[in-house]
Order: C-alpha cells, then structure tokens, then sequence
C-alpha cells in the first residue's frame, strides 16, 4: 500500500511518549480503511453486501455486524445507506456500544450523546427500554435529531440539551410520553424554519449554560417495560476529549502548521479545563447508574482519543473514592 511519511515536531512526539503512544502509527503503511455496519439483528449475507456497495466488503470479526471497506468508497453513494439499511460507524465507537452488554427492557444514558451514531445502535438493542441522549450542543443535538427521526425512526429516545454534568432526569415513565409531548409541543407552537425555531424555542444559540435541562425530542413511539425506575441500567459518557488522535487528523497538520494544533488542542489552560470536564461528567454518569448489590451493573466510559494516561487517572481517581465501583479489564 502507500506509505505516508510525517514530519512530526518534538512537542507532539513527547506528548505521544506521555501517553504512551508508538509515533509509528503515524507512518501509514497500508489503505486506512472505512467501516459500517448493519442494524442490530439483520442478516445481511456479505454477498449482497458486495453487491451492494460494488467493491470488496470484509467483516470485522471481532464486532458483530461491523464490515470495513477501502477508505475511498463514499457511503453516501450507496443506496442501502441512503435508505437506511446501514449505519456509517468507526469501529471505536462501536465497541464502546458493545462493551455495554445491552439487553431488550434497559433504560440507558447516553451524555454527550451527539451527534447520534452510538445512540442509534444502543436503542436497537433495548426493545421494551428507553434511551435519553443529553448534549450540550444546540446545532450538534439538531443534527443528531435529524437523524434518529428523519433517516432511521429511532423510537422510545429522548433528548435533552444540557450541561451533561448536571443531568439528573431519571428515565422515562410508561406513561411520560404524553406529558413531555406537551412540553415540548409548547416550544414548537410558533416554530417557523427548523433551525430558526431550534434556537428561539430554547432561548440560546449554541448551548445552555444554565443547570436546566431542556428536553428537545422525544419519540412518537414509547412502550416500556419497567416504568417507574429512579435510575439507569446503562450509562454512556463521552467526554470533550484533547483530540481524536486519528491517523487522517493528525497528518493534516503536516500541511496545516503545527503551531496551530499546539495551540488549539495542547496549550495547558485548556488541558486543565478538560480534565476538570472529563471528571465531573463521569461523575455525573456514576450518579445516575443503578446499583444492584444482587444484580451489578456496570458504566462505561468510552475513550479513544489522543491522550491515553490523563482519562485513565481520572477513571481511577473516581474508583478509588467509591466502594461500589471497579475498574474491569476488557478483551476481544
């Protein structure tokens, strides 16, 4: 395959050595490749799938219902995506969604939930349950919205924009569909344009910075199972994180400058401020997951960006101060 030389700089190369990140992975000796998957308990045989998409298709074998592709195929082009028969999806993402062993009747949080893609594959594995997505980001929850309602008719969600660290909503009741219908109907009344109606129903224009959760969609459809629970079976969070760290991210600065990746992603006032987000929303996460001496349950917090040793601390420092938490080691 082709192979990418980058010219990294010091700082960045003694970043990497902090978070004990190889700087080799940044020598691209092979096609990065595109990955997608299939709704939860669909069989789609990988024949029609190379059919379909008219090129090479490979399973993931280590996650269920994932395929890859060559990085130059656009989804977009492809008319099962356009009808949404698949998912666009990193395998990243994807196996935050499996490591939480989801089951039909679970009630899941997902904070910082934008803009949807774990959010989707979550609520095609809790028939009978709920899942409440809450962001703090106006145009980012829009389009998450968009999504789950116009391209897959995701049912039984809820969203909400907040602060995720003071969320404490507890999930839906069976018969909360109505009431929170008429909450939200009564900020659509006069709604014009969606975006323009968007902003002026919530009285802000990119985020909340008040501790009041705003709820910004529920669905038309809502069965649950288990009504009435003060907590979460399942909790998701994906903090702001320092940078994704993905191979084609990162090269771009090669081009960019990487002065300017310095100071957007790794200049020390910002790195503070993360860290002091990072633990206030796992913390909040902990707070509203259910704890069931007879029956554990477990939060997971999802991490696949760029810096590796701070979130781990972070994680471990939250453990540490509760009695009722244990970090576990996960495999293939």
């Amino acid at each position: 395959g082709k192979k990418m030389e980058v010219d990294l700089p010091a700082p960045f190369l003694a970043w990497l050595r902090e978070n004990d990140i190889d700087p080799r992975v940044y020598t691209i000796a092979h096609e990065l490749k595109r990955y997608f998957r299939i709704p939860h308990a669909t069989h789609m045989p990988i024949e029609v799938l190379r059919e379909q998409v008219h090129t090479s298709v490979e399973s993931v074998p280590w996650l269920p219902g994932f395929f890859s592709v060559d990085s130059s195929i656009r989804l977009q082009d492809v008319e099962l995506y356009r009808t949404g028969q698949l998912f666009g999806m990193d395998v990243s993402s994807g196996v935050a969604v499996h490591c939480l062993a989801l089951k039909p009747g679970d009630h899941v949080l997902d904070l910082c939930c934008a803009p949807g893609a774990k959010l989707c594959m979550i609520a095609e594995h809790v028939s009978g349950g709920s899942v409440t997505g809450v962001d703090i980001s106006l145009p980012r929850l829009a389009t998450c919205r968009n999504m789950m309602v116009d391209k897959y008719g995701i049912p039984n969600t809820r969203l909400f924009l907040a602060d995720s660290r003071h969320f404490t909503i507890p999930p839906p009741a069976s018969g909360a569909r109505a009431d929170e219908a008429q909450q939200l109907n009564r900020y659509k009344r006069k709604r014009r344009a969606r975006q323009c109606a968007d902003a002026a129903m919530l009285g802000i224009r990119g985020t909340t910075g008040d501790e009041t959760p705003r709820l910004f969609h529920v669905s038309e459809r809502f069965e649950i199972e288990r009504p009435g629970i003060e907590y979460y079976d399942k909790v998701l969070v994906d903090a702001e994180c320092t940078h994704d760290g993905s191979v084609k991210h990162i090269v771009k600065f090669d081009k960019w400058g990487w002065e300017s990746f310095q100071d957007r992603f790794l200049s020390p006032a910002r790195l503070s401020t993360l860290a002091d987000l990072q633990r206030g929303l796992i913390t909040a996460g902990f707070r509203m997951l259910v704890r069931n001496p007879s029956a554990p349950h477990a939060g997971y917090w999802w991490d696949s960006r760029l810096q590796y040793v701070q979130p781990c601390r972070c994680v471990r420092r939250h453990v540490a101060c509760l009695t009722s938490a244990k970090m576990k080691r996960l495999s293939r």
